[in-house]
């Protein structure tokens, strides 16, 4: 069997997380074979210090290993590479077991002993999606979907493949990181794109109006009602319901709701009979939706309907590289692509901590456009309150890789100030090679230009 052809991209880049030495050298060979540039690990210890050093493609992971199994070695890969396809392997294959692999973070599911052209399948996807977010859908036709850091990356991945799919999906993330853009991401590349998109905020009303609202009501069924009216999750028949803060939702709604889905039905206020409807749900929450089970204030039946697949929506601290990109997409939407910020001011918002993620920095940007008169909006422009919170975040770190990355921000940033922007020579000082420094330059969002003096020739 002949290798594909990967046309002029570079070769994917593959991992091998496997305990028997076998295993690893058939991969290794069948790899090989396909045209992967491969490196092959015994331990998830040792899978995991190679993903935090090296860029790869797809890691494949044995499900069984001693010390950190391959389900855990999947979890901690994604938080390090959220681009990362995993395919986990396994020997003793179940659909519960590919199930939770699946819902564990896994892209793909390989059960021993494979074949060689399984393997070239998962390449093919593998090529298909760094296509895909070689120009990632952003401003169009989305405005607010922006981003091209690594965790972002994996948003735009898993919207275009879960799309086309019809499965429920819970969109989770702090409040102000674009879960409805998400959402309304999914619902355009899904072939229900023509339908409507039905948004209902389940934290916002009472009980009484969310139940009229989504389930519509007949002529005579309460005071005021005087003809049928139709709810949002029939009017949205054919097309998607997009349920907003649904951990918010009283336990008499999510009841409501899990018949809708159970069912494919809904009953009008005042009416004995069912309509059946065709929707797909979407739901999102900023909330731990399985602490909430275990304190018994959200059922576990509806937890399981609508988390077929999950997506996380990273917050804006932890994609610090994506701050430019929105600052330049906000000065456009806000008619001020004449304006700027310069270096120093987009150096200190990458180091906030954004609690009110992306919606809080164009709150901010907004505000600076009408509050400072000139072209070039500095540092010393910003409110105070955002410089603290830039030097708290430096104090307080709430977990060791958040410290390791600050830490390396400063030094890199300092290592730049004092070489002027010259990249081969900080990484002569720093003893790093030069691909590692720009895969951090790209990481962190820094731009060394911003730091050379006037007049010199910048450095690669």
């Amino acid at each position: 069997m002949t290798p594909p052809r990967h046309r002029s991209e570079p070769p994917i880049r593959a991992l091998i997380v496997d305990d028997e030495k076998g295993v690893r050298e058939l991969l290794l060979s069948c790899l090989g074979r396909l045209g992967c540039d491969v490196v092959h690990v015994d331990n998830g210890t040792r899978a995991l210090e190679r993903l935090e050093a090296e860029h790869f493609d797809v890691a494949l992971v044995d499900l069984r290993m001693p010390g950190l199994d391959g389900m855990e070695v999947t979890r901690r890969a994604k938080r390090l590479r959220p681009q990362l396809h995993v395919v986990l392997m396994t020997g003793h294959a179940t659909i519960e077991t590919a199930i939770r692999a699946l819902r564990e973070g896994a892209d793909d599911f390989l059960p021993k002993p494979f074949r060689l052209d399984q393997l070239r399948m998962i390449l093919d996807k593998q090529l298909e999606l760094r296509d895909g977010l070689t120009h990632p859908p952003t401003a169009e036709p989305l405005p607010g979907l922006v981003g091209s850091s690594p965790a972002m990356q994996a948003v735009y991945c898993a919207v275009r493949r879960v799309a086309p799919s019809g499965e429920t999906v819970l969109i989770q993330g702090e409040s102000g990181t674009g879960k409805e853009l998400a959402a309304r991401a999914i619902h355009f590349w899904s072939p229900r794109h023509k339908k409507p998109f039905a948004v209902v905020n389940c934290a916002a009303l009472t009980d009484t109006i969310l139940e009229n609202e989504l389930f519509g009501h007949e002529a005579q069924s309460f005071t005021g009602a005087t003809g049928r009216t139709r709810g949002l999750i029939e009017e949205a028949h054919g097309g998607t319901l997009f349920l907003d803060e649904i951990g918010d939702a009283s336990p008499a709604l999510q009841q409501s709701l899990l018949r809708v889905l159970q069912e494919g039905e809904v009953r009008r206020i005042g009416s004995s009979a069912t309509v059946p409807v065709d929707v797909r749900v979407i739901a999102a929450t900023n909330k731990n939706l399985e602490l909430a089970i275990s304190e018994a204030a959200f059922r576990k039946d509806l937890f399981y309907r609508i988390s077929v697949v999950p997506i996380e929506m990273p917050p804006l601290r932890d994609r610090p590289g994506d701050i430019q990109l929105l600052i330049d997409h906000f000065l456009r939407r806000c008619g001020a692509a004449d304006r700027c910020f310069a270096a120093d001011a987009i150096r200190l918002l990458q180091r906030c901590r954004w609690p009110g993620n992306v919606r809080e920095l164009e709150n901010l940007i907004r505000r600076l456009l009408v509050l400072v008169p000139d072209t070039v909006i500095r540092a010393d422009h910003i409110p105070a309150r955002y410089r603290e919170s830039a030097a708290a975040r430096a104090l307080t770190a709430g977990s060791f890789r958040e410290a390791k990355d600050i830490f390396e921000r400063q030094y890199i940033e300092t290592l730049l100030q004092r070489v002027g922007g010259n990249v081969a020579e900080a990484a002569r000082q720093a003893g790093l090679g030069r691909p590692y420094l720009h895969e951090k330059l790209r990481k962190f969002g820094i731009d060394p230009d911003s730091y050379r003096q006037d007049g010199a020739t910048p450095m690669a």
